[in-house]
C-alpha cells in the first residue's frame, strides 16, 4: 500500500525524488511455503493412490485381530492340535485298513483256491473211478473223497478195495491209479479249456502188460479224440504199446461242412544213444520206416 501510495506521489509531481523506505524481502519465505504446499499435494496424491490399498490392508489386519480373537477365546490352537492327532490317527487306521484288505482278499483267494480244488478232487475222483471201471474192469479199487469231523471234504482221498481201506498196493495198481489221475487232472478246473501241452512217459511198465489196451483205450478216447491239447507227446520203450500208440489219430477240424474228415498222423521219433570217445550220448532222430511201419525190425 506505501509503495502504491508513493506512486501515486510521483505521478503528481514527477520532478521532485521521493525517497523510499526499506522493503521486507520475504520471497524465500514464499519460496519454502510454496514448497510445502508442493510437498503437502504430493503426499495428498500418494495417499489417494494407496487409499484402496491402505483400506484392503486395513480390513485384513481386522480381520485377523477377530480371527485371533476368536482362537483366543474359542481355544482354537488347543482343537487344531487335537484335530492333527486324531487324523494322524485315521491314517493309521486307514493303513491298518488296507492291510487287512490285502489279508482278506488273500484269504478269499485262498478260500476260493481251495474250493476249486475240492471241486476238483470230487470231479476227479468221480473220473479216476469211471477209468477205473470202464476200461480197466476195476470193480474191486475205487477212490472215495475223505472228509473232516464237520463232514467237509478235506482235500485228500483215499483208496478203497471192497469198500475198505486198500493196503498193499501192488506197484502195477499204484501206476494204474496214478495214470488215471493223471488223465482226470486234464478235465479239472486248471486245466480245463486251455489245449495244455502233454507228455505222457512211459505209462507202460513190466507190471502192466496186461492193461496196455486199456491204457491205450483211456488215452485214445480221453484225449486225443477230445483233441483239446495245444501238443501231445507220448515216450515208451514197450514194442506192443507202440503198435498201439500207431492207431492213434487226431482229428482236423472242418473247414466247411462239406469237408470229408481228415486226419494227422503223428510223427515218430527215437533216441539212439552212443559212445563218442568215452562219452555217452544222445540224440533223437526220426523212427527207421521199418519200425514205423511194423511192430518190429523183425517183421
Amino acid at each position: 500500500l506505501k509503495i502504491e501510495k508513493k506512486i501515486k506521489e510521483k505521478q503528481k509531481d514527477v520532478f521532485t525524488p521521493i525517497k523510499l523506505e526499506n522493503i521486507n524481502d520475504f520471497s524465500n519465505e514464499i519460496f519454502l511455503t510454496l514448497n510445502q504446499i508442493e510437498n503437502l499435494c504430493k503426499e495428498n496424491d500418494e495417499y489417494t493412490e494407496k487409499l484402496l490399498a491402505n483400506q484392503n490392508e486395513a480390513r485384513e489386519r481386522l480381520r485377523l485381530n477377530e480371527v485371533a480373537k476368536f482362537a483366543k477365546d474359542s481355544d482354537y490352537l488347543a482343537k487344531q492340535d487335537e484335530v492333527e492327532i486324531l487324523q494322524q490317527n485315521i491314517n493309521i487306521l486307514e493303513e491298518s485298513i488296507k492291510t487287512q484288505d490285502n489279508k482278506i482278499n488273500l484269504l478269499n483267494k485262498r478260500i476260493e483256491n481251495y474250493k476249486t480244488k475240492l471241486s476238483n478232487l470230487e470231479t476227479s475222483t468221480s473220473n479216476i473211478n469211471k477209468y477205473l471201471k470202464s476200461y480197466f474192469g476195476h470193480n474191486l479199487l475205487e477212490l472215495k473223497a475223505k472228509k473232516d469231523d464237520n463232514g467237509q471234504l478235506n482235500g485228500e482221498f483215499e483208496i478203497l478195495r471192497n469198500g475198505k481201506q486198500a493196503k498193499n498196493l501192488s506197484e502195477g495198481e499204484c501206476s494204474l491209479i496214478a495214470f488215471c489221475y493223471f488223465v482226470a487232472s486234464l478235465k479239472d478246473a486248471n486245466t480245463k479249456d486251455k489245449n495244455p501241452i502233454i507228455w505222457i512217459d512211459d505209462p507202460i511198465s513190466s507190471l502192466d502188460n496186461n492193461h496196455i489196451f486199456f491204457i491205450f483205450s483211456v488215452i485214445e478216447n480221453e484225449i486225443v479224440r477230445k483233441n483239446s491239447f495245444e501238443q501231445f507227446f507220448i515216450s515208451t520203450h514197450n514194442l506192443d504199446f507202440l503198435k498201439y500208440i500207431k492207431r492213434l489219430k487226431k482229428s482236423k477240424s472242418k473247414q466247411s461242412k462239406n469237408d470229408e474228415k481228415e486226419y494227422d498222423f503223428p510223427q515218430y521219433y527215437f533216441i539212439e544213444k552212443s559212445v563218442k570217445e568215452s562219452m555217452e550220448t544222445s540224440e533223437v532222430k526220426k523212427l527207421p520206416k521199418c519200425l514205423e511201419k511194423y511192430t518190429t525190425e523183425f517183421n
